[in-house]
């Protein structure tokens, strides 16, 4: 009986990389796939490994061994070879988040969708991770022929996405033998899905800085992407609704793709290849796409588009052609310049830091002029949806040690607890009644805190949601952390699951004259975040060291939004 997911890996030189590949495949929540292991010729010691994953997972894992053809090829090979419904295609230096398979044909499921994309996390050599989620999630859930924008934002990667497998069999649709090969496929292919789903976390951990990558490699490999975007061009020009409905978009896309090249053109010792790169890609877009500079200016809905940056080292390829030259590097300056820069600098951290204090003051002032109003509206709301919400952290610190809100407190925390209530019901009612969302916190598929303001009376009041997850034996919530020594990539943080004992209700408290929702027993709770001494002032007590802490390996994500 066929599996509902065939994921096909090529193999080539990865021994460093791949048990740790095979293993984030074969330990997947969702676990009715199949395995295809495409040996590509590979001359080191990749195929004792897959050998050892088809013996430890014979009802899972399929080993091929075949010439050494290039990644199109194999990837080619296991599309002939694979039965599944769908088809995944991982790269064997890459790994994935346990849950990615579940959640992406969950998604296919609720929709019957043909294609589902999901974020990526790159991942680089100096431990450093970066996500950053998508505007596709205002534009997926269509056709591409109902919603061309989705090119714009899908992206190009072959890895990010699982592919109702008839839409290979029936298009004849393979990757050509070249670089830049996902491009050339993944956006022909997704003009034949009769929708295009998106799951909004990063499920996909991309290695950056992989050697021998042609995003890392600058040779003459570089002049292939002009072949995935005839191939692009070629098809959708022949469309009869081109002009009307792909034009703008496709222009864009391939703009897009050639002019993202140039900044792998700084610095090259090549510069007679750099030349001649910039030259034909000027050639290309006025020959094939005389408007590009007009279309390049608008985004979607009047938005600022995404190629922007790509467009703006166009208009500035005179300053990019000098960089392309070396020039010797100057002295820094005298002594007494670097000096006075140094105390310029001092003085202007000493101003902001004045002002931090100032606005800190100000916050925690406002807190205590209205947080229990506030907490009398959040407790409201998540009535009216039948959600539990107590006094946590440091507002139920202060509420239960010293009868108020501590002076330095500066927002307000609050633990939920939904039961069966979906986290989207609970959203939507915040947002309903005023409450604006800041940012987002997310472990894996989780959403594991969110910050909302809420305008009150002249004052604006930062509110901490902390979602709990509930058991007999435990409750759980997840805390975001910076480490000191980590280079942290965009939107990135490391993780700490506090895990206390069983939350077995919701009691009131009161507190300065107001009744408070809190634990049933908050003093317990106290104990297990604090510590035993969590009745005294303990201005070094840092949360992620605290006795309920535990690190996650798996990197969290926050997104910042601009309103609810």
């Amino acid at each position: 009986m066929s599996k509902t997911i065939s994921v096909i890996v090529p193999v080539y030189n990865v021994e460093n990389y791949l048990r740790q590949c095979l293993d984030s495949i074969v330990g997947q929540t969702f676990q009715d796939i199949e395995v295809l292991v495409i040996n590509d010729g590979s001359p080191d010691n990749s195929q004792a490994i897959i050998d050892e994953y088809c013996h430890r997972y014979p009802d899972m894992v399929r080993s091929y061994i075949k010439e050494n053809g290039g990644l199109s090829d194999a990837r080619n090979y296991g599309i002939e070879r694979a039965e599944g419904e769908y088809i995944a295609f991982v790269d064997s230096d890459d790994y994935l988040s346990p849950e990615m398979f579940e959640q992406m044909i969950k998604r296919a499921r609720e929709n019957d969708s043909d294609v589902v994309a999901c974020m990526i996390m790159s991942v680089w050599s100096d431990g450093r991770y970066e996500t950053q989620r998508s505007e596709l999630i205002k534009y997926a859930g269509h056709s591409i022929t109902e919603s061309p924008e989705q090119l714009l934002l899908v992206k190009s990667y072959a890895w990010n996405k699982i592919y109702r497998r008839k839409l290979f069999t029936e298009t004849g649709i393979r990757f050509p033998i070249q670089y830049f090969e996902d491009s050339a496929m993944v956006y022909n292919l997704l003009y034949y899905a009769n929708r295009v789903d998106y799951v909004p976390y990063p499920l996909y951990y991309y290695r950056r800085e992989r050697p021998g990558a042609i995003t890392t490699d600058v040779s003459p490999k570089i002049f292939d992407i002009f072949k995935s975007c005839d191939s692009i061009i070629g098809m959708y020009s022949k469309l009869p609704d081109y002009k009307e409905n792909f034009e703008d978009v496709i222009v864009r896309l391939v703009t897009g793709h050639i002019t993202a090249r140039f900044s792998a053109l700084i610095g090259v010792r090549n510069k007679k290849l750099a030349r001649k790169y910039l030259n034909q890609a000027y050639e290309y877009l006025n020959r094939n796409a005389p408007d590009w500079k007009k279309k390049m200016k608008s985004g979607l809905n009047g938005e600022k588009p995404a190629e922007t940056r790509y467009f703006s080292r166009v208009k500035r390829s005179k300053t990019l052609m000098k960089l392309l030259v070396a020039s010797p590097i100057k002295s820094a300056g005298s002594l007494r310049s670097m000096k006075q820069k140094a105390r310029s600098f001092a003085k202007k951290v000493t101003g902001r830091n004045r002002k931090a204090a100032k606005a800190n003051a100000n916050k925690a002032a406002a807190l205590k002029a209205v947080g229990f109003d506030l907490i009398r509206k959040a407790g409201e709301v998540a009535q009216s949806v039948n959600v539990k919400l107590f006094a946590d952290f440091g507002t139920l610190l202060g509420f239960i040690r010293e009868n108020g809100f501590m002076d330095h407190d500066i927002d307000l925390d609050m633990g939920v607890i939904l039961g069966d209530v979906s986290y989207e019901t609970f959203h939507d009612a915040l947002v309903k009644n005023g409450f604006k969302l800041w940012r987002q916190y997310i472990v894996g598929c989780i959403v594991a805190e969110e910050s909302y303001y809420f305008d009150m009376n002249g004052h604006r009041i930062k509110c901490d949601f902390n979602y709990y997850e509930m058991t007999d034996e435990y409750a759980r919530t997840w805390l975001f952390y910076r480490k000191p020594d980590v280079l942290y990539g965009k939107n990135t943080r490391n993780v700490v699951e506090m895990n206390y004992s069983p939350i077995t209700g919701i009691a009131t408290r009161d507190v300065a004259g107001h009744e408070i929702p809190v634990p049933a027993d908050p003093e317990k709770l106290l104990r297990e975040k604090y510590g035993e001494n969590w009745t005294k002032k303990d201005t070094g007590w840092i949360y992620w060291k605290s006795p309920a802490a535990t690190p996650v390996d798996e990197i969290g994500f926050f997104v910042t939004r601009k309103n609810g």
